[in-house]
């Protein structure tokens, strides 16, 4: 009898450190902020140039889903080849939907400063999502659309693809 009771006590044991264990599950996580890297192909709209830039940034949530974020990146016409981009600097204002799950979806705007000899003052916005796989390391699929001021012609439409880190 006595070897039974421990069977039963050691099963309930590890029954017991495994819930434990998934307590710490990254879905029951609430996620503060995160920086990020990123690649993004794009095309300018009206005229059908392709795009592609790169660069990196960071957002913080500040309350009940809303945050600020900023990034700073490169961003050149393919044609045209690397030598012939722009910096693009872009603080702005996010909202997560769902930040205590692995799939974070999220809209964001602000604006944006294309810099090179010269500058162009533009506007964002876009949404996308963040994947939390493992507790610090992610990926982050957005789609975002650059407009200029103040016409908003030659809109500068990308898809950035990056990778999420705290």
């Amino acid at each position: 009898m006595k070897g039974r009771f421990s069977l039963q006590a050691a099963v309930l044991g590890i029954l017991l450190v495994q819930g434990l264990g998934l307590a710490q599950d990254t879905k029951s996580v609430e996620r503060k902020g995160a920086g990020y890297v990123f690649a993004a192909p794009g095309v300018q709209v009206d005229g059908g140039y392709g795009l592609f830039g790169f660069g990196g940034g960071g957002e913080g949530l500040l309350k009940a889903g809303f945050g600020i974020s900023a990034d700073v990146g490169y961003l050149y016409y393919t044609q045209g080849g690397f030598n012939d981009g722009f910096g693009l600097f872009s603080p702005g204002v996010l909202y997560q939907f769902q930040r205590k799950s692995k799939v974070v979806p999220f809209v964001n705007g602000g604006y944006s400063l294309a810099f090179r000899e010269s500058v162009l003052n533009m506007v964002y916005f876009g949404g996308g999502v963040n994947y939390w796989p493992k507790k610090r390391l992610g990926l982050r699929f957005e789609v975002r659309d650059q407009v200029p001021l103040p016409d908003g012609r030659s809109n500068l439409l990308q898809f950035r693809i990056g990778l999420l880190f705290r």
